[in-house]
């Protein structure tokens, strides 16, 4: 049966399997025939999604209940990341000779903290104008006389 592969640049792969293919051999496929420009996601780094899971490599195509002409989306796995962060920060120190881990640090707390108290207020002033009674704005301890 024939199955169909998307990748990240928009390219149509056509793999050719039967229903025990294992997605192991499915990623090998598609490396093989995405590799031939030296841009290919080798197969450790492949993530395939389908029908919005992603798919382990020891399970078989019929496991995922995978059809003829089923198209599978392909992109690169994201491993870690916090190296990346930790090499910016500490190039960022070495050139400008400052702690600059704390000033991101409190950069970020700040804007949280800055973004929940204007959630907060925006909730207490819609809550305030909506409470009224009779046409008249009713406080916080204080009742109009008609709902005493």
């Amino acid at each position: 049966m024939q199955i169909f592969a998307r990748n990240l640049t928009g390219r149509t792969l056509t793999l050719s399997c039967d229903k025990s293919t294992r997605i192991e051999s499915i990623k090998d496929q598609i490396y093989t025939a995405d590799n031939e420009d030296g841009n290919g996601i080798s197969p450790p780094q492949q993530r395939i999604i389908y029908g919005g899971r992603q798919l382990c490599d020891s399970r078989t195509i019929e496991d995922y209940n995978i059809q003829q002409f089923s198209t599978l989306h392909v992109t690169g796995s994201l491993s870690g990341g916090e190296l990346v962060y930790k090499f910016i920060v500490v190039v960022f120190s070495i050139a400008f000779g400052v702690p600059i881990l704390k000033y991101v640090y409190r950069q970020y707390v700040s804007k949280l903290i800055e973004s929940a108290t204007e959630s907060i207020a925006n909730a207490q002033k819609r809550a305030t104008e909506r409470v009224s009674g009779a046409g008249r704005r009713v406080t916080n301890n204080r009742l109009s006389g008609r709902f005493k």
